[in-house]
């Protein structure tokens, strides 16, 4: 390749990076963000099919996660390039991701998009793991349209039609469509899985009885 080719190149993936003001630093001059920026214009300078990010941000400060996780999903979808994006954190998988492939102990536990993945888990590892704050799972008995909460008297969810999943035996996953609530059925007991953000005070008395014990804003 020619010199001023290279130099080209150089430039503009240093522009799309928004790094042209460092060319001239050594690498012991540059921050942490900076040496990340610096490594992905290095990987994707080659043009390459296929672009591997291994938890590029696991040692930035937050502010700097946020920033750099917005500007590489920018650039991949400027640049088409196919990106598997390695990491620990579920908000950035749900933040980033075209499908999310979730892995336990080496075993593949669900390949969706992150919006059905969250709506519709496939089974109680993939519930508990996705969303902050975490989902409510309750032991319960399931029989037709009533759930049976220990302590409690049973809640009537008739008229909701749930999506079932076989899971594997006979564990069945159920969710239901307007609020994630999930019942993984062995025979007639069950576990209850209730997103917090589907939990709604009410002025008159509802079906559920709790106390507030912490309030975090």
């Amino acid at each position: 390749m020619k010199k001023s080719l290279r130099l080209q190149k150089t430039q503009d993936i240093a522009r799309m990076m928004q790094i042209t003001d460092l060319l001239h630093r050594k690498p012991s001059q540059l921050s942490g963000g900076q040496q990340q920026r610096v490594a992905i214009a290095r990987a994707l300078v080659k043009e390459p099919k296929i672009l591997l990010l291994d938890e590029p941000f696991s040692n930035l400060d937050a502010r700097l996660r946020i920033e750099l996780r917005d500007d590489i999903r920018a650039l991949q979808k400027k640049l088409g390039i196919t990106t598997i994006f390695v990491t620990h954190d579920q908000e950035e998988a749900m933040s980033i991701s075209d499908r999310i492939l979730l892995m336990n102990k080496g075993c593949l536990q669900q390949y969706s998009t992150p919006q059905e993945m969250y709506r519709f888990p496939a089974n109680l590892f993939v519930a508990g793991f996705l969303g902050n704050p975490p989902i409510n799972l309750l032991p319960c008995t399931w029989t037709n349209n009533t759930i049976q909460v220990k302590g409690t008297q049973g809640w009537d969810f008739s008229g909701i039609s749930p999506v079932i999943a076989q899971e594997t035996g006979k564990d069945i996953i159920a969710q239901e469509t307007s609020k994630d609530i999930i019942a993984q059925e062995t025979g007639k007991d069950a576990i209850l899985g209730i997103r917090p953000e589907d939990l709604v005070i009410v002025p008159e008395r509802g079906q559920i009885q709790a106390q507030i014990t912490a309030i975090q804003t």
